[in-house]
């Protein structure tokens, strides 16, 4: 992949909804942009959804906030740290850490959450 060019609003919507862990709707970005070295997705939040408190076994993850206001619940798993993030805020943990993120506001929210190494890794109980 020399490179490649796509925009959001032109990408079908995913749902999540048969799975309890995840937020119901996201964009995945990986397969449209030929993505081979990591994963990119955008999810949706609902007020009150939540991407559950977890570790990865491979993957280090970045999340950066596009809208809304979240809660993000980060660290040691017994002794974890919670922070609020808006537009513009992010994480990033490696595999061993634990996180979890929560929609906190009264509107839709968004995040971009880019994974490596690009592997199947599903979170895992932290």
């Amino acid at each position: 992949m020399p490179y490649s060019v796509a925009q959001l609003d032109d990408l079908d919507e995913q749902s999540m909804a048969a799975i309890d862990q995840f937020p119901d709707r996201y964009r995945m970005l990986t397969e449209t942009l030929g993505l081979t070295e990591l994963k990119a997705n955008v999810w949706y939040f609902e007020p009150g959804e939540d991407l559950v408190f977890h570790r990865h076994e491979e993957q280090e993850e970045l999340v950066f906030v596009l809208e809304g206001s979240f809660e993000v619940t980060i660290g040691d798993a017994d002794d974890p740290e919670t922070r609020e993030l808006g537009p513009g805020g992010m994480y990033a943990a490696s595999p061993d850490v634990a996180r979890g993120i929560e929609n906190v506001g009264d509107t839709t929210g968004s995040v971009l959450a880019i994974g490596a190494p690009a592997v199947d890794d599903m979170p895992q109980d932290p």
